[in-house]
């Protein structure tokens, strides 16, 4: 994972977390979360909004057994959005707060996806050299994001799930890069040899080459 202010905006209002290889993670057998989000409203807003989105993630992990459900997961989604929409509504300074927030949960035995998503950030899937858009940006015909965390009760989850294959690689992105590279030069970043972080790297120097936003990805590879 990786993220950048780019090279045009001052500030990131992007966030990004792995939680992948911790061995309290590992130990729990809930399996691994991956999560990239973009806030909205005014930077202080825009970036906490985002941060709360992924940190709130964590909880996931730390719930004891006994309040743990299948369930759990959408639920720490939901509860995110409560919060970030009241200081939206209830708190000077937060006005507009809000961000996306594209979500990737892989079972412990990494055999199977599911994507939880709201708003404009993306996932893709690259299998056998083709890739798939996962999600579908929750914009409006004038380029408005329609769906967004801090929505209150107005807020959605799509939610999408595929078995995973060994040479399978996905990727999460803010739209500062999806919106910058092409399909093709996703494909070829996601395809090239090397680790998940070298693919990362390649398409992170593309985006930037002419992305005016913040740049955010997530790269997760299956291997045998």
């Amino acid at each position: 994972g990786a993220s950048t202010e780019g090279k045009v905006r001052k500030t990131n209002e992007d966030a990004f977390r792995i939680y992948f290889d911790e061995p309290a993670i590992i130990s729990k057998g809930r399996g691994f979360l991956f999560a990239v989000a973009d806030g909205i409203g005014s930077y202080r807003a825009g970036a906490q909004a985002a941060w709360m989105a992924v940190d709130q993630l964590a909880l996931y992990f730390r719930m004891p057994d006994s309040q743990f459900s299948e369930s759990t997961l959408q639920e720490l989604v939901f509860r995110a959005n409560e919060v970030i929409t009241n200081l939206r509504t209830q708190q000077k300074g937060y006005y507009g707060m809000g961000c996306t927030l594209t979500l990737l949960y892989v079972d412990p035995e990494f055999t199977r996806a599911h994507v939880l998503q709201a708003g404009d950030s993306m996932a893709y899937l690259v299998r056998e050299g083709r890739i798939a858009t996962v999600t579908t940006p929750h914009v409006s015909s004038e380029s408005e994001l329609t769906n967004h965390m801090g929505l209150g009760e107005q807020f959605k989850l799509e939610k999408v799930g595929f078995p995973l294959l060994p040479g399978d690689s996905l990727l999460l992105c803010s739209d500062g890069l999806s919106g910058f590279v092409t399909e093709d030069d996703l494909l070829e970043g996601l395809t090239v040899s090397g680790s998940p972080q070298h693919c990362l790297d390649h398409l992170m120097v593309k985006a930037l080459e002419s992305s005016d936003d913040n740049v955010t990805g997530i790269v997760v590879k299956v291997d045998d």
